[in-house]
């Protein structure tokens, strides 16, 4: 694949991933693992259908609370919750905040 076909694809996973964060309030504290966002999802056995789902459907005009079951979003926001969660976490275990 051509370095521009790459790039088109990067940019519509970003894309896609910044739409798909809107589910939720904690997910925008997400920013800085966006890029992670499609390969985690991609190797979980519950949220890899969903998210190819997202990426291969062919009219995104829809926004990810209209394009998800009710189902879905509650899983979805699970996810990011616990990806904001452990992120948090994590940080606080570098800097010596955890006890």
């Amino acid at each position: 694949m051509s370095e521009i076909s790459m790039d088109n694809v990067n940019t519509q996973k970003e894309e896609l991933t910044t739409k798909i964060l809107t589910i939720s309030p904690e997910a925008r504290e997400l920013e800085p693992l966006l890029a992670y966002i499609p390969e985690i999802m991609s190797n979980n056995t519950q949220l890899r259908p969903l998210w190819e789902r997202w990426e291969n459907e062919n009219d995104h005009s829809l926004p990810p609370q209209r394009f998800f079951t009710h189902t879905e979003i509650r899983i979805l926001k699970a996810f990011f919750e616990y990806l904001s969660y452990a992120s948090d976490c994590f940080i606080s275990s570098l800097h010596g905040d955890l006890k």
